[in-house]
Formats: structure tokens, sequence, C-alpha cells
């Protein structure tokens, strides 16, 4: 039910304004666990806490703002564990395409030396620098030293490394773009989680004020109002 918790409350999270949103100061599973535990407290204690002012509805609610929370944390853990692995995908990846990319300009400028036009285009692929660039670098040496096999034969040069500057090109390709595109949707996410992190902590917080005012005689009744994690 956590998804349904967390779009049953959405309207009410996002309308949250943004200078009271703060990345959760307690850990989550403890946020979610402590509201609904708080929940079965204070449902026994309703009435009294109804009568000092309480809303009733924070009390019902605590469950469900607890499930969507929930749900918003577990998003949030799959995204970073997404990111984190194609993270290490393009570190592991990247050195490669480099070093192609540095090799090939290496052999080419030595294989073209007798062919301007062909130097101005190893010119012209070594003009730009950057990730971006180094992918399509060895897409570009790829398809020229394809079209100039025996030039590139006459020097000592290991043609199958053409292939190989193809299939990395398109796996940096995906790789950047993942984690281009993933950082504004991972903002997104955790901002969202701040969010609903917010929305359950402040019941939490508003019910334990009444319920500390209500039972400040009572330390048996008192106590389950009481952040001990703070």
């Amino acid at each position: 039910m956590s998804k349904q918790d967390y779009d049953a409350h959405n309207k009410r999270i996002m309308s949250i304004p943004h200078e009271k949103v703060k990345e959760p100061f307690m850990p989550v599973s403890i946020t979610v666990q402590m509201g609904e535990d708080l929940f079965v407290w204070a449902k026994d204690d309703l009435e009294e806490l109804v009568k000092a002012g309480l809303d009733a509805t924070l009390i019902e609610e605590l469950p469900a703002r607890a499930g969507a929370l929930r749900y918003k944390q577990s998003q949030w853990n799959s995204d970073k564990n997404t990111r984190s692995e194609y993270i290490k995908k393009w570190k592991s990846d990247c050195p490669e395409g480099f070093e192609l990319q540095s090799e090939f300009a290496h052999y080419f400028r030595f294989a073209f030396h007798n062919q301007p036009d062909l130097l101005n285009r190893v010119d012209d692929i070594t003009a730009n620098n950057g990730n971006a660039d180094m992918i399509q670098d060895l897409m570009d040496y790829a398809t020229l030293g394809n079209d100039n096999l025996p030039l590139l034969q006459n020097v000592g040069f290991d043609t199958k490394k053409l292939k190989r500057a193809e299939q990395l090109a398109a796996t940096l390709s995906e790789t950047l773009a993942y984690n281009n595109n993933d950082q504004s949707q991972s903002n997104e996410l955790k901002e969202e989680r701040d969010r609903t992190f917010m929305h359950l902590y402040d019941a939490i917080r508003e019910v334990n004020r009444v319920g500390q005012f209500v039972f400040w005689r009572n330390p048996e009744r008192k106590k389950g109002y009481i952040n001990t994690y703070n």
C-alpha cells in the first residue's frame, strides 16, 4: 500500500514550503517505525489528545504517512544503487576509451602522413576535448579507419581495435547519457523523499507535543510521546 499512501498524500507533500523541507536528520527507517508505533500508542488516548486541541486526523494518518515515506525511501535507495552501477561502469570503461583515442591519433597521423585530406580529418577529430568528444572521436576514428584499412595495416595498426572502438563508444554513450540525465531525476527524487520525511516527522512532532502536555503527570503514558532517538 506504500505507493497508494504516497499518491493519496502527494498534493499535501508537494505543497510543503521549500524552506521547510530538510534532509532527514534521523534515519528514515527509525522515523517510519516511530510513526507506526506512535499510531498504536496514541489511538488509545485519542479523546484526551483531541480535547487538548490535537487534530485527530494526524493520528489517523500516521500509518499512511509512514507508508508514503517507506515508498519514497525505497525509490531513492533503488536510484542510488542504479546510479552507483553506472558510475562504476563509466569509471571502468572510460580509461580504455581515452587510451584508444590517443592511440588512434598516433597511428592515424603516421599512417596518413602523405595524405593531407586524411590528416585534416584527423585534426578535425582531435579538435575538441571532453567525455562526449572522446565518445564521438572513437566513432569517427572507426569510420575513418575502416575507410582506409590498407594505410593502417601498412604501419602495423591492429585493425580489430576499430570494432572495439565502435562497441566502446556505444557503451560509453549510454552510460554518459544515463549519468547526465539521472542527475536531475535523482535531485527530484531526493526532493520528494525529503518532503515525505517532513510530512511524517511534522505529524509525529505535533502528536508528541500534545501528548507530553496532556500526560505531564503520567510518566507511563508520557513516555510514549517522547522521541527517544533525539
